[in-house]
């Protein structure tokens, strides 16, 4: 009978949940909230809610392995736009809202930070355009009309398929 094999086992990693606040003084920001901490190492990451704030961002809402992951608003500290949604991988992903500087504003799907899915897009005159936007643009969208104190339907090729059955 062959001699049997010695099964190494290796420790899984420990991560321990802590709060706290941390600067770093080369980029000059600051972090308040949860993180995630390897019991073994010096490693640390942001992990759970919390606040980052540097001379060109501040962002609060949920992280995971030091991303902005799940719901959260992120404001462009230079340009004045902010966006409040959901982030994937520190991606702009999901739903969400974003609003520019200038007054204009987009609501809906995003992809790749990048306006994608179903959306409506308020420019800064207050023109409403809304349907399926593409890597963000909207490619056959027309202005909304308001109807009944709503709004109507607004993309080319809905129009074009409703007066086709109609």
């Amino acid at each position: 009978m062959p001699p049997k094999k010695k099964v190494e086992r290796k420790e899984e990693q420990v991560f321990v949940e802590e709060n706290g606040s941390y600067v770093h003084q080369r980029e000059m920001a600051r972090y308040t909230g949860g993180v995630r901490r390897l019991t073994d190492s010096n490693f640390c990451c942001r992990h759970g809610q919390g606040t980052y704030s540097s001379p060109l961002i501040h962002y609060e809402g949920n992280w995971s392995e030091d991303e902005m992951h799940g719901n959260g608003t992120l404001r462009f500290l230079v340009s004045g736009d902010s966006y409040t949604g959901q982030f994937v991988h520190g991606v702009m992903e999901g739903c969400g809202t974003y609003i520019w500087a200038s007054g204009a504003m987009y609501d809906g799907g995003w992809r790749g930070n990048r306006m994608h899915g179903l959306g409506t897009y308020t420019d800064v005159g207050g023109k409403v355009w809304s349907g399926k936007f593409y890597n963000g643009s909207g490619p056959g969208l027309t202005p909304c009309v308001t109807t009944g104190g709503g709004v109507a339907a607004a993309d080319k090729r809905d129009v074009l398929k409703d007066e086709k059955e109609g």
